[in-house]
């Protein structure tokens, strides 16, 4: 039986979450009391925490790696839905915005809902020597510069291992690649 990690009943996947689905279509955009519109995708979650809650925390992993050759301090985050990447650190990766057919509503840790329209497609994330490709939603971040989400967890059969603070993500040329995140 699966759990969402929306609502923490079970039954369901996130994106199926009845009490998401509702706040995504009635909620307001950015406090504004604006009604979410039928071209908007439904809400993607952007939870995050600073660094030294996720040091306690045995499902997040953090560490330091290179986006498009830039390092980068990397929360890979299994409760967020999407990729994010900080509007400060997107600046020295050089990559241009496409704009998305339909809008992200993307909730953040404190509640706020935040219309996003555009998304960076080529970046590459660095894990020993192997350019893993990754795509961001442009967002104010504060304490790291990128959150690998589930998009990018689940496109490359990545695992977190809870109990060793690490991940293990699919390479086709490889195999399965561990990394440890910084204690």
């Amino acid at each position: 039986m699966v759990t969402c990690f929306n609502c923490n009943e079970q039954g369901h996947y996130p994106d199926e979450c009845p009490k998401l689905n509702k706040a995504s279509g009635t909620s307001g955009i950015g406090g504004s009391g604006e009604k979410a519109n039928q071209n908007v995708k439904k809400t993607t979650r952007a939870f995050v925490v600073n660094a030294k809650e996720a040091a306690y925390m045995p499902d997040v992993i953090i560490g330091t790696f290179r986006i498009n050759d830039v390092y980068a301090k990397v929360l890979f985050d299994s409760g967020a839905n999407r990729s994010v990447i900080d509007y400060e650190f997107y600046k020295l990766i050089k990559e241009p915005l496409v704009k998305l057919d339909k809008p992200y509503l993307v909730e953040t840790a404190n509640g706020d809902l935040v219309k996003i329209n555009e998304v960076i497609v080529n970046c590459k994330i660095t894990l020993f020597k192997h350019n893993i490709p990754v795509k961001f939603l442009p967002l104010k971040l504060v304490g790291f510069d990128a959150v690998i989400g589930l998009d990018w967890l689940a496109t490359n059969q990545a695992c977190i291992l809870c109990n060793t603070k690490s991940i293990e993500v699919s390479v086709p040329t490889r195999g399965k690649l561990i990394i440890k995140g910084d204690k």
